[in-house]
């Protein structure tokens, strides 16, 4: 209700006091409009704010700035020394011409280079990341308006650096037959937080050999699986320390077993044979260890004097049979190379079968047959006729390979 001068003359007018529930309304104008008396109170409708006049300026009278939360948490101050962080700022109250200060545990001020308004809640703070102390964290940030009021969220924006690879990029080694493929013959993974923080380890991207496990402390454990032909295996290693990550490029190499010459040819003659064995033979090519002389002549030859001859080798130390191999003699008789090749398992007394000769004619036709068993410890290695005409089995030279 509005009273006019008739009406409150006469009416003592100090110390009002208000009544009612509404409101009472004061002089609404825009900034143009101000009054020059101190003591005048007026709401601006220009900048939506309730103000005064204190004689020699207008005060607002405004909300103090709340901060609610922001976008970004950690700074890493090892990005370099122009690197910068924006962060994004959402709150209430927030004024054109606001700072923003990321305040350290030990109140020194980190101020930011710009502030962007995007409304009244929401500020967008600009810092240089090398001003920030890792020793000093964690920051709180403070936002100061224009009129000096402020509002602050607490320990909030941490410091924090990625870690570094103290591990050489690229082969952490090679696994094979003769290192039984274990994981202890590849090289861990390390990487160091500058801060001293926990560092785990993962594959980011690549593939690791089958059979290897890969830990989250940089070791690796487990065997890889035997590859049918040398593989390199190319990977990434991803350090994690806090929320700060990087990567590095590694290889291992997984090598297929290779055959090494063990008996015959030229391993030293018999090598590892103890003493050779064999039944009736032919004339002057009795002896078994005609065959591994080095020599295809027809009086270094093995020759059997029927169709189920046999010629043996025993070892000195039990050994895991890969290859065996044979060869027809160079003269003659090179199409009578047939037979069954046995070798003795002695834990489990029994003969296990290698392969069946069968060369047919040639002077320097080889076969070369692969044991389905290499991981039993044979003692003696036994060729055994099976001639088709019945008569007699002919082999020039053998070998026996092992896997490396």
């Amino acid at each position: 209700m509005a009273l006019n001068y008739s009406e409150i003359k006469g009416t003592d007018l100090s110390n009002i006091v208000d009544t009612g529930t509404e409101g009472t309304k004061i002089a609404l104008g825009t900034t143009a409009q101000r009054g020059t008396v101190q003591g005048q109170v007026r709401f601006n409708s220009t900048a939506n704010l309730l103000e005064y006049y204190d004689g020699n300026f207008y005060q607002q009278l405004t909300n103090a700035p709340t901060v609610q939360s922001i976008d970004v948490t950690t700074i890493d101050q090892t990005a370099g020394s122009s690197a910068t962080t924006d962060i994004t700022i959402s709150g209430k109250n927030f004024n054109s011409g606001a700072t923003v200060k990321a305040i350290a545990t030990d109140d020194t001020e980190v101020t930011a280079g710009t502030v962007v308004r995007n409304s009244s809640e929401e500020l967008v703070a600009t810092f240089t990341d090398s001003d920030f102390v890792n020793a000093d964290e964690p920051y709180d940030i403070k936002v100061t308006n224009t009129d000096t009021q402020f509002g602050t969220l607490e320990n909030v924006l941490y410091v924090d650096s990625a870690s570094a690879f103290t591990t050489a990029s690229g082969s952490l080694g090679t696994l094979t037959y003769s290192n039984s493929y274990a994981s202890s013959n590849i090289t861990a993974v390390v990487a160091v937080d500058p801060d001293g923080e926990a560092v785990t380890y993962s594959i980011s991207s690549g593939t690791i050999p089958t059979g290897l496990t890969f830990n989250s402390d940089g070791t690796w454990s487990g065997n890889a699986n035997e590859p049918s032909s040398d593989t390199t295996y190319s990977f990434d290693v991803r350090a994690t320390s806090n929320s700060q990550t990087t990567d590095r490029s590694f290889t291992i190499q997984v090598n297929a077993p290779q055959a090494q010459l063990a008996i015959g040819y030229s391993a030293g003659g018999g090598g590892i044979v103890s003493s050779y064995s064999q039944s009736s033979a032919l004339g002057g090519h009795t002896q078994a260890n005609r065959m591994y002389d080095n020599s295809l002549g027809g009086s270094n030859c093995w020759h059997s004097s029927g169709g189920q001859g046999w010629a043996q080798w025993d070892f000195n130390q039990g050994i895991q049979i890969y290859q065996v191999k044979v060869q027809n003699r160079s003269d003659c008789c090179n199409n009578m190379a047939n037979g069954t090749i046995t070798a003795w398992d002695n834990a489990n007394s029994q003969w296990i079968t290698i392969g069946t000769v069968s060369l047919g004619g040639g002077s320097t036709a080889q076969q070369t047959f692969t044991s389905s068993d290499t991981t039993t410890y044979f003692t003696k290695i036994r060729f055994t006729s099976n001639s088709s005409n019945g008569s007699y089995t002919s082999i020039g030279e053998a070998g026996v390979y092992t896997k490396v």
